[in-house]
């Protein structure tokens, strides 16, 4: 195109910040070229991972690149959204306000453990956070911040950002901490199924003989043999940083509990694989993440599931630890925010 026409449509994008000169390049004739980047130098998002137990808030750039973080202790079952979301926000407002002055947030992204509604984008009634469904958490969080907020399932999270680090067109996640649950995403898509309940594989039954209580009001679930909460159950023990602390010291019986938990999440793991044959398989979360575990899940995966479905499988360890859930959320909201048609209706709205 014409270069009156190339500025005319460049004008708009730099006045709104999104991008900028970068110099010039020598041209093999005629006038030196105009260097011309996107400008990430100063958006920040800002990302809320919720579990079981704890959360982490963390303010981000576009990539997920995490920049200044803390964590609270929370209560998803007991304490109802505002009880928890104030805290939370306070802190998000404390990390958001020790950034530069010319740092501009453009969306917040929160992890939950639960379905998230794909028509309303709120939380779905689930047991682990009883006074959470439907609350309008959009809501509460822009009435700090008038910025887009997009929830999503913490597992489907974790697994949209260990997809930015692992080669694959189909990768499978699992995040396995308190709680159990998966995330898929093909081709850098994240699938939420059709009522946004995919992955909740905590709560597949396991047929035996001991079909013990799950929390879920259930009995026999996956999450009743191997969650980190049935685990600290059976083991007597305070948080799972001590079950990776007395694994790591070679307790017996530590080891032999991890074992078979990971032997019950490799058998309901390889009927998925069975189905979906990925390249990638991903652990993660503080139990997912110990390697013991990792070979018993690999294992039972590769004992299990057709040979055909494994030949070419790969399982690993979470590589974004507890930046993996940050990292996808981040990666929603950029998505969501920088699409392209979004960014053309703001700027012609003059947004």
């Amino acid at each position: 195109m014409s270069r009156p026409t190339l500025l005319a449509r460049l004008a708009p994008l730099a006045a709104a910040g999104l991008i900028y000169e970068t110099g010039a390049r020598a041209a093999p004739r005629g006038r030196p070229a105009q260097l011309i980047r996107f400008d990430d130098r100063h958006l920040r998002i800002l990302t809320v991972d919720v579990g079981h137990t704890r959360a982490r808030v963390s303010v981000t750039d576009v990539y997920g690149g995490e920049l200044r973080s803390r964590q609270l202790p929370v209560d998803m079952y007991e304490a109802d959204a505002d009880t928890t979301l104030g805290p939370l926000l306070d802190l998000a407002a404390e990390l958001l306000d020790a950034g530069a002055p010319e740092e501009r947030l453009v969306g917040v992204g929160m992890g939950l453990p639960a379905p998230i509604d794909p028509a309303t984008g709120l939380p779905k009634r689930a047991w682990i956070i009883p006074k959470w469904s439907g609350h309008p958490v959009r809501e509460r969080i822009q009435e700090r911040w008038n910025v887009p907020v997009l929830l999503e399932n913490d597992a489907r999270a974790l697994a949209l950002g260990e997809s930015t680090v692992h080669d694959a067109g189909t990768l499978l996640a699992v995040k396995w901490s308190n709680g159990i649950g998966a995330g898929l995403v093909v081709d850098g898509r994240l699938h939420s199924g059709e009522d946004g309940a995919a992955g909740d594989i905590g709560h597949i039954r396991i047929p035996s003989s001991r079909q013990p209580d799950c929390r879920c009001g259930l009995q026999g679930c996956l999450a009743a043999y191997a969650s980190g909460h049935a685990l600290l159950r059976e083991l007597g023990l305070p948080g799972l940083d001590e079950i990776v602390r007395r694994n790591e010291a070679g307790d017996a019986g530590v080891g032999k509990a991890l074992e078979a938990a990971g032997g019950h999440v490799g058998d309901v793991l390889a009927m998925l694989i069975s189905m979906l044959n990925p390249k990638v398989l991903v652990l993660g979360g503080v139990i997912g993440r110990i390697a013991t575990v990792v070979d018993a899940v690999g294992h039972q995966v590769r004992t299990t599931a057709l040979s055909h479905s494994t030949a070419g499988l790969t399982v690993v360890p979470g590589t974004l630890g507890e930046q993996a859930v940050p990292v996808g959320l981040a990666r929603l909201v950029a998505d969501h925010v920088l699409d392209p048609a979004l960014v053309d209706a703001s700027l012609e709205a003059g947004a």
